[in-house]
């Protein structure tokens, strides 16, 4: 993107006001993304991300208030579609198939997501872990919480209908399907590494969502009689 253009004496009235132009802003969060993946919070100057924008400086206080603002603004941009997402998704199953299914879509959605947004991925789970981030904490309890929470219901709900078995705990089974699918997701580059096989490959990421669908659902299934 062009740097912004000085204005002139008779447009300079307008300087400290410019326009929110949404191509600004979402150029500042892809911006972000890329520099807060690579230099961390702390590591990262209001100047870098300016300059990876092609940006004037003063724009990211102006849309965001400075750094904090738009690392916030990065992570929250990436929940609430998460968010928005499961909520559409997962939606209390009918059936056996509608339960399978619905699974399939999240599965897919959730980790093309992930995939096109590695280095949001890499931030929040680098800065969660540390624990060190409030922002990463308050965000991942008012956006990604509430995914899982949404995930755990569904469980939940199979459950009530006998669509699923009543003998585990819909907690444990959100989780052992959320990591794994998260699992799958951070060992990307490694995997390319060691085994040559990427999920940016239409075929092998599909093999792979099937995979984690048909054996966690046949296990989950109620059996007959049962």
């Amino acid at each position: 993107m062009a740097a912004e253009k000085t204005p002139d004496k008779t447009t300079a009235k307008h300087a400290e006001r410019p326009p929110k132009d949404a191509s600004t802003k979402d150029a500042l969060i892809a911006a972000g993304s890329r520099v807060f993946s690579e230099k961390g919070y702390e590591g990262a100057t209001v100047k870098d991300l300016a300059d990876e924008a092609g940006v004037n400086v003063s724009l990211v206080s102006y849309h965001f208030g400075g750094k904090e603002g738009l690392y916030r603004a990065c992570l929250e941009n990436f929940g609430k579609f998460r968010l928005e997402t499961a909520e559409r998704l997962l939606r209390k199953p009918e059936s056996e198939a509608d339960f399978r299914l619905r699974l399939t879509m999240f599965a897919e959605e959730f980790m093309n997501a992930n995939i096109c947004d590695m280095d949001i991925c890499k931030i929040i789970h680098r800065d969660l872990d540390m624990g060190e981030n409030p922002i990463a904490m308050d965000v991942f309890k008012t956006t990604f919480l509430p995914v899982f929470f949404a995930f755990r219901d569904f469980f939940v709900h199979a459950q009530q209908v006998k669509i699923i078995r009543s003998d585990f705990d819909a907690l444990n089974a959100a989780a052992m399907l959320f990591g794994s699918l998260i699992h799958s997701v951070t060992s990307e580059p490694l995997r390319k590494k060691t085994i040559g096989q990427s999920l940016e490959d239409p075929a092998y990421l599909q093999k792979t969502i099937h995979d984690y669908i048909s054996i966690f659902v046949d296990g989950c299934l109620r059996k007959q009689g049962t």
